[in-house]
């Protein structure tokens, strides 16, 4: 305190004139009614800041304390200014207590995650998810029902799946239609896949036209090279006119070691009638059948070489095997597949098949029909011996009635159930189930105890009209839609959904949960072009463009368009349409 000092409102003489606090020096002070130090309302004047007062006045809510300039603005669902600034929540920069949002420009309510910003609330294109595989596409986000052959990968899971093979589907449409050589050339009743021999990343096909020049041709077939129009590639011609070559074809595997697929061809007339079977090595280009790395004949009246099987390995021996059928005379031979050396005989059946190990033991077995008996049988791999087939086989199957023609045609089908045993099956083409001779197939099922039975303990495809002849061939093409199980083809060379006689082949995915079916209700039905093609005498499976899946083989040996009853070979890609 002295003369001339400023007088202050604290209760001393400031300015030594005798007055205490009179003429002090004053304020603006506003209410702060919420203590939290800023005021905010109209000034009132004051020597000193009492309780309750502010000299500030940018207060802008004096009823809460947590609102005030000094206060840190949070994310909060009254969107307060907490810090006064005139910005709420996502507008103002400092604010704390975010979430990470995700970028959802498509709005199908899924966050892009390479896309984020920290903020309060999602508005219109931000989401707390970062699911989204596309966010330029609504229809794509995790969990998605995946649409097949759309463009999208809808459920983030990687690609975009190919749709599968499904309904009634007309061969004029498949991917290749390869033509017979000529008139009667009957070409495509006989098929398999000889796997890979030419290195080019696609599956090889032997196809026989048993009609064909003097005495039937056999015809290998690059995959890789096949395309539609008349056919072309390696041919095996007959010994003699009339043999019939290529009435019967098999793949046998590399049976000499030298990196390449073989076959065996059969030749079911040679000889008037006894029959024949070559072995045909990879490394050969085109020839005569009597240039076969071997051969084996049949006997009088046998007919060796009406039916075909390779590529297993019944003994455990370590070499594959060959089962023949001589229709003649209702037998059966077992060949070692390197040198053609007989090695048992199975005698009441000429229909064959070698199967995956049915049982578990670790050995392939074996299938033969007897259609003139209406049975079918089961032969365990192990010592090969000669057998009656009536009291030797293990497993015995019959038709389910008298005159069905039960194990016309059989078949090793791979497992088409995921349970790790061979399944197999046979046809009764003149069943009639849904109408005289409409025909079904049976499809049997592999397992630790399998017993004797009737075929109708299996499952059963049926011809969906009388004289289809449904179960006349039947083959797994292999896994078509890439599941990881095996699949079912089955004929029906009389089916008239395309014309009378023009025939139709069937596809069955391979399911844990198989049911009785009608022809027209299986997965997929592939239906002849015109009247009397007889599509479905001859059914296959191979990759023949190298995608990873089995594609479908379709023959129709009475197709007339490289001439009358040429015959054609039919390929739609597998995986999808």
């Amino acid at each position: 305190s002295h003369p001339g000092a400023d007088e202050w409102c604290d209760g001393i003489d400031n300015d030594c004139d005798g007055d205490i606090d009179t003429g002090a020096v004053t304020f603006d002070v506003y209410a702060d009614n919420d203590g939290d130090g800023y005021g905010a309302g109209t000034a009132t004047t004051d020597c000193t800041v009492r309780a309750g007062y502010s000299l500030d006045n940018t207060d802008c809510n004096d009823g809460n304390a947590s609102v005030s300039p000094g206060a840190s603005e949070v994310c909060d669902e009254a969107n307060a200014d907490e810090d006064c600034d005139g910005r709420v929540d996502d507008a103002d920069g400092s604010v704390t207590g975010t979430s990470t949002y995700y970028g959802d420009v498509d709005g199908d309510g899924y966050g892009d995650p390479g896309t984020t910003s920290e903020r309060c609330e999602g508005a219109s294109t931000w989401v707390t998810n970062s699911s989204d595989c596309d966010d330029d596409e609504p229809e794509a986000y995790t969990g998605a029902t995946e649409v097949c052959e759309d463009g999208v990968d809808n459920d983030c899971a990687g690609g975009d799946p190919l749709c599968p093979i499904d309904g009634s589907l007309l061969l004029a449409d498949a991917d290749f239609k390869v033509e017979g050589p000529g008139d009667l050339a009957l070409f495509g009743r006989s098929i398999d896949n000889l796997g890979d021999t030419d290195g080019d990343g696609a599956d090889d096909l032997v196809v026989g036209a048993w009609g064909y020049g003097t005495g039937g041709t056999v015809y290998l077939l690059s995959g890789g090279a096949i395309r539609s129009g008349a056919v072309t590639g390696t041919t095996v011609t007959a010994e003699a006119a009339d043999d019939g070559l290529g009435y019967a074809v098999a793949a046998c595997g590399d049976t000499d070691g030298d990196g390449l697929g073989d076959a065996v061809l059969g030749a079911p007339e040679n000889g008037g009638g006894k029959g024949a079977v070559y072995l045909w090595g990879g490394a050969h280009g085109s020839g005569a059948a009597s240039a076969a790395d071997d051969a084996a004949n049949g006997a009088t009246g046998d007919g060796l070489g009406s039916a075909l099987d390779c590529g297993h390995d019944l003994d455990g021996d370590g070499v594959s095997d060959v089962i023949a059928g001589a229709s003649g005379t209702s037998v059966s031979y077992i060949y070692d597949a390197e040198t053609l050396t007989k090695t048992a005989k199975f005698t009441g059946g000429s229909a064959v098949a070698l199967l995956d190990d049915v049982n578990g033991d670790g050995l392939d077995d074996a299938l033969v029909g007897a259609y003139t008996a209406d049975r079918v049988y089961l032969v365990y791999g192990g010592t090969l011996a000669n057998i009656t087939l009536s009291s030797g086989a293990d497993v015995a199957y019959s038709g389910e009635a008298s005159g069905d023609e039960a194990g016309a045609a059989v078949a090793g089908l791979g497992d088409i159930d995921a349970d790790g045993y061979g399944d197999f099956g046979a046809g009764a083409p003149e069943n009639d189930t849904n109408g005289a001779a409409g025909g079904a197939a049976y499809l049997l099922l592999g397992g630790p105890s399998v017993a004797s039975a009737s075929l109708s303990t299996g499952v059963r495809v049926a011809g969906d009209d009388g004289a289809d002849r449904a179960g006349a061939a039947l083959c797994t093409p292999g896994d078509v839609d890439g599941d990881g199980l095996a699949d079912v083809m089955v004929g029906a060379y009389y089916d008239d959904a395309g014309g009378t006689g023009a025939g139709a082949a069937a596809l069955l995915y391979g399911s844990v949960s198989l049911v009785n079916l009608d022809f027209g209700d299986t997965d997929a039905q592939f239906v002849g072009e015109s009247d009397g093609d007889s599509a479905g005498e001859g059914v296959g499976g191979a990759d023949v463009n190298g995608d990873g899946f089995a594609d479908v083989l379709v023959g129709a040996p009475s197709e007339q368009g490289g001439g009358s009853a040429a015959g054609a070979l039919y390929v739609w890609f597998g995986g999808g349409r």
